[in-house]
């Protein structure tokens, strides 16, 4: 199983939080991180998973749009800023019967502290805007690794693309 990771684009500086919309630049930054992927990574995603804020709806609805991923966009809830990550990654280990992948789109510092977990809670990723990180899980959860083993394919801000 493939996990896919994303902090959502930068958003208007609105009120209230919840409601914030991309800015241009963030709705922008999305496209240019599809272009530096490869498609081809995503074709057994299944689902993409945003929380309800509008900020990470819009990203989720742009990445799969202009990547042309062909999965079912859904609104999850514990994907918010203060959301548990242990939850969510028991969440995400269940969708793995499926025998799809998944793609979270989500928020700081949730989506650092579930990067953390994933790397066996001994590395911390720092997640900007429209930074995305590709994960397989090469081992299910154990009593040893409660978490499973994951390893990282792949990492990349569109901030750091040209």
């Amino acid at each position: 199983m493939k996990l896919f990771l994303m902090r959502h684009a930068k958003a208007k500086d609105t009120f209230p939080d919840y409601s914030r919309r991309l800015s241009e630049c963030g709705a922008d930054s999305v496209k240019r991180l599809c272009k530096s992927v490869n498609a081809d990574m995503f074709k057994n995603v299944g689902e993409v998973w945003h929380s309800s804020y509008e900020r990470a709806a819009e990203t989720a609805k742009i990445f799969v749009k202009a990547s042309g991923i062909k999965a079912k966009l859904v609104e999850v809830d514990g994907a918010y800023p203060d959301s548990d990550p242990q939850a969510m990654l028991e969440r995400i280990l269940s969708f793995r019967d499926s025998g799809k992948d998944i793609m979270l789109v989500t928020h700081n510092p949730f989506v650092e502290s579930l990067s953390a977990m994933l790397a066996g809670g001994g590395v911390y990723t720092v997640f900007r805007t429209c930074t995305l990180a590709g994960y397989t899980l090469v081992a299910d959860p154990t009593d040893l690794a409660p978490c499973g083993l994951w390893s990282l394919d792949f990492f990349v801000s569109a901030r750091d693309l040209a």
